[in-house]
């Protein structure tokens, strides 16, 4: 137990080594560590004569003992140390090899007498013959690492707690750690077989490796503190031919470093032949393999990509998993539980060196609130209580369930794909193929083009090329199909396979612009290029048109699975795809997608006309003739507008379906007068619409526990602080939605609407350009005339404009707030009264519905279509203004002494809380240090 005595002596040394100019964490811990190895070495090997321990205290180096080296004067002590000491500890490392590997790369690095003073005291006051004492110390010491420095120190306490609960380290067990980090995993299996096995000592080794020698320092003092006597550590690369002849082990747990390559000329021999790539990730697991005894286990933390990628080394080492050993069961971790060393997403493999697997046992942690600095008892005892009944009820259980049983056919069959995901999506469409919806593979055959890119293309006559030597190229599809001479030409011979025909629906693989389009008559006999989907329908079942609609559509979209960096769809994967089914026979469907084609026709031939007059004024003629077109064009336009205007205006979406402050300002926009007027609006068209996504993004992290993200800290810090700026919440708006991807959390559509779009466009970018001409314009740079004002609105309106249309995600969401919750038994559900803030009606509107928990009252929420309830306080309030005594929507904008100062999003009035103070102050006060 560590006292708060010490605690305050651990921040005191710590402070000493920050002011002293060392603030690398790493750096701290590896010197204070290397003063306690020197401490420890006089107690441990004191020098006797005829001892089986080394002789390391003689002669020229009795003056190196602790007791001697601590009572010299400051610069005294500091000169032995960096002249003596270093070169006595690393020939030791040399001589002693199997006692003080560690010290093969020491270095101390401080600089002045009186911060080696300090560290010595401290370490002079550190009770280290206490082993609950001194581990306690040093993990308090090794917590203090900052994860954002980039080393990665520790394994989750969850993580570790898992492995060990699962794999149960026997007394007899050889156990081995080939990547030990500082020793943790290597000392919950001691402490596991201390609590379990209460026969005797261990007999086993317990061994641990480490390429880096100063974390082999680390990981050893860590486990002697602990009361692991001499641990068999080794400083060594385990992918190197110098890990060769270290033995094989029982069991072994690890967590490997995430992604890389490795040096293949350092590889060595028998993993070159074994896993056959250079993806560490995977030579990693090569290595654990080839570590096992016969019969071995192991539990192994991998990121996700192992799981499911692509490459043919991914699917060779999942192979040898499924078909060449037993892999027991895959535990799919929580998302960011890495963070913020890195927001890769990660699971255990559990797996035994034996005969082939007959079912793998798959428990979905993805949706769990599980911590990173403490285990959550009850989930990890679910786990365990599930992982245990594996060969019996769990077998029983489907792939809707969070844990479930697949057969090793069923992986074999899909690629060996390790996913929970992949098993439950399988589910899921025969369920739903049940509820009224195609499955794509059954109403269409899905054909990958073949036709590569080769130097001999266009080598023959392209003048007398027939239409089965022209190709169609995924790069050649855009909004409109090119002319089929206009095609490029091949020299190889035709592929049957490849060849187009009238009615397919052909589309890219890859994501950023796919252009699912209907080929017409005149492009039958063509080849598909590699790269394009070509979808054929079967004769009569469902139209083309429907099909083209729907694979272009976000629905769609979102429903097609993503693969490592390039998000690539495969064949198979787009003929499962369900498309939602649609009433009616094939003509009345396929009349209806015509009059809805004919108006986005329509309106292109509208805009290539008045594209056209445009152009036309400049072409050879006098100036009275290039003046008459100029007034055609004008009245041309003036008269499309007008009628366009008529038909509906480009606002009203935004102004009836958004949330209640966007609306609003939208409606001023639309229904200001003068241009300035108009511009002013604007401006708060564009705060508004920047807050309220900021109050999404914010809301989805508190909820989601994103709370680490630096931009979110940030916010933090500027609403203690005294603001924050748009820029602030820009920030916090690109972080959520960038982790929710990387997460594969749709995160209620702002993943998907804060992706970069193609040539870095996208809503970001519009928002950053809005913030950047917006601060401008606020801080005194803006326009003053007339003629100014109107050119600077162009540009807001039209930027403004881009943005609402890319928060469209808004539009399929509502803001609601609470007000009465009533408990339904017989439904078995709670119905919540409240009002609906959606659109700009002056009178919000009453809102009933049904949920599955307790909503709090007086409360702001925001619905997604999927029925989640993601709640907003503190970060938005519905609140009476106390200026024009009406209900507003508030967010903090920054606190002061015991209360926080809100800000209305739609017309800047102040109001001040105390109960937003209170629980903003909960939420976003630093974490402490211990």
């Amino acid at each position: 137990m560590i006292t708060a005595e010490m605690k305050r002596k651990i921040d005191q040394v710590w402070s000493s080594f920050w002011a002293a100019g060392m603030p690398n964490p790493l750096e701290i811990i590896e010197q204070i560590t290397y003063l306690v190895h020197l401490r420890r070495l006089e107690e441990l090997y004191p020098g006797t004569d005829g001892s089986t321990q080394p002789l390391i205290y003689r002669g020229a180096t009795e003056h190196l003992r602790w007791s001697k080296l601590t009572n010299e004067a400051p610069q005294r002590m500091l000169a032995l140390v960096r002249d003596d000491v270093v070169a006595w500890l690393r020939d030791l490392s040399y001589r002693f090899p199997d006692h003080f590997s560690q010290f093969r790369s020491v270095r101390f690095t401080v600089t002045t007498p009186s911060l080696l003073m300090r560290a010595v005291e401290f370490v002079n006051d550190f009770d280290i013959s206490d082993a609950s004492t001194a581990g306690a110390v040093y993990e308090h010491l090794l917590g203090k690492i900052d994860r954002s420095s980039g080393h990665h120190l520790r394994t989750p306490r969850d993580v570790v707690e898992l492995l060990v609960q699962i794999t149960r380290p026997g007394r007899a067990d050889d156990i081995c750690d080939p990547f030990c980090g500082t020793g943790e995993l290597l000392l919950a299996a001691r402490r596991f077989v201390e609590r379990s096995d209460a026969g005797g000592p261990s007999e086993g080794v317990l061994r641990g490796f480490s390429a880096h020698s100063e974390f082999l320092s680390i990981a050893e003092m860590n486990l002697a503190l602990h009361g692991v006597a001499r641990p068999d550590l080794r400083s060594v690369d385990p992918l190197s031919s110098d890990a060769d002849g270290l033995g094989e082990y029982s069991l072994i747990m690890a967590k490997p470093p995430f992604g890389g390559y490795y040096d293949y000329g350092r590889l060595s021999d028998v993993l070159k032949t074994y896993a056959g790539t250079k993806r560490t990730e995977l030579l990693y697991l090569a290595a654990i393999l080839h570590r096992l005894k016969p019969g071995g286990r192991a539990g192994v933390v991998v990121p996700d990509g192992v799981l499911f990628g692509s490459t043919s080394a991914h699917q060779e080492i999942r192979r040898t998993l499924v078909e060449k050993h037993k892999l027991d069961g895959v535990v799919s971790l929580p998302k960011g539980i890495f963070q913020p060393y890195t927001g890769v997403s990660a699971s255990l493999l559990f797996f035994t060196k034996t005969d082939r697997t007959d079912f793998v046992w798959f428990y979905d942690m993805t949706g769990e609130e599980l911590g990173r600095d403490g285990a959550h008892a009850s989930t990890l005892a679910d786990v365990v209580s599930r992982w245990q009944k594996r060969d019996s009820s769990e077998r029983k259980r489907t792939p809707a369930d969070q844990s479930f049983c697949v057969p090793a056919a069923d992986i074999i069959a899909h690629g060996y794909e390790l996913t929970p995901h992949r098993y439950r999506h399988e589910h899921e469409m025969k369920k739903l193929a049940r509820d009224g919806v195609w499955r794509l593979g059954d109403i269409a055959e899905v054909i990958a083009g073949k036709v590569r890119t080769s130097s001999a293309d266009n080598d023959v006559d392209a003048a007398g090329a027939g239409k089965e030597q022209r190709v169609l190229r995924p790069a050649l599809l855009d909004v409109s199909l090119p002319n089929v001479e206009d095609l490029p030409v091949t020299a190889r011979k035709a592929d049957p396979g490849s060849t187009l025909r009238e009615g397919d629906v052909v589309g890219r693989d890859l994501a950023t612009a796919r252009h699912w389009t209907v080929l017409p008559r005149h492009y039958e006999g063509v080849q598909a290029g590699q790269g394009l989907l070509v979808v054929r329908p079967v004769q009569g079942e469902v139209p083309a048109e429907y099909l083209a609609a729907y694979l272009s559509s976000p629905q769609a979209e979102r429903n097609f699975r993503r693969y490592d960096v390039i998000p690539r769809i495969r064949p198979k994967e787009l003929a499962d795809l369900l498309v939602p089914a649609c009433d009616g026979t094939f003509a009345e469907i396929r009349a209806a997608m015509t009059r809805l084609t004919e108006g986005v026709d329509e309106a292109a031939k509208i805009h290539d006309n008045l594209r056209r007059s445009k152009t036309a004024i400049f072409e050879p003629g006098g100036s009275g003739e290039r003046r008459s077109r100029l007034g055609q064009a004008g009245e041309l336009s003036s008269l499309v507008a007008q009628n366009l205007r008529r038909q509906g205006e480009p606002y009203r979406l935004f102004q009836d379906s958004y949330p209640y402050p966007i609306a609003r300002a939208v409606r001023r926009f639309k229904h200001s007068s003068s241009p300035a007027e108009k511009h002013e609006a604007a401006l708060l068209c564009v705060e508004s619409l920047i807050l309220s996504l900021g109050i999404v993004s914010l809301s989805l992290s508190a909820q989601r526990g994103w709370d680490a993200l630096a931009e979110v800290q940030a916010w933090a810090t500027g609403v203690r602080q005294g603001g924050v700026s748009l820029g602030h919440w820009v920030g916090v708006i690109r972080a959520t939605g960038t982790f929710a991807r990387e997460s594969g959390d749709e995160a209620a559509g702002l993943a998907e609407a804060t992706a970069t779009k193609k040539g870095g466009k996208g809503l970001m970018a519009d928002l950053g350009s809005l913030v950047t001409l917006r601060n401008k314009i606020r801080h005194g740079a803006g326009p003053r005339t007339r003629a100014e004002i109107e050119r600077s609105l162009e540009t807001l309106e039209e930027l403004t404009f881009r943005a609402l249309t890319g928060s469209s995600f808004l539009a399929k969401m509502s803001l609601v707030h609470t007000s009465k919750l009533r408990w339904l038994p017989n439904a078995g559900k709670y119905e919540v009264s409240g009002l609906a803030l959606m659109g700009d009606h002056p009178d919000f509107e009453p809102a009933v519905f049904e949920t599955n928990r307790p909503l709090a009252d007086d409360r702001l929420y925001l619905s997604n279509r999927q029925g989640e309830m993601i709640p907003l306080w503190p970060f938005c309030v519905l609140g009476d203004c106390p200026t024009c005594l009406t209900p507003e929507v508030y967010y903090p904008d920054r606190m002061t002494g015991t209360t926080a100062l809100l800000k209305s999003l739609d017309r800047g009035h102040e109001l001040e809380s105390d109960e937003v103070f209170d629980d903003l102050k909960r939420w976003n006060t630093p974490a402490s240090a211990d």
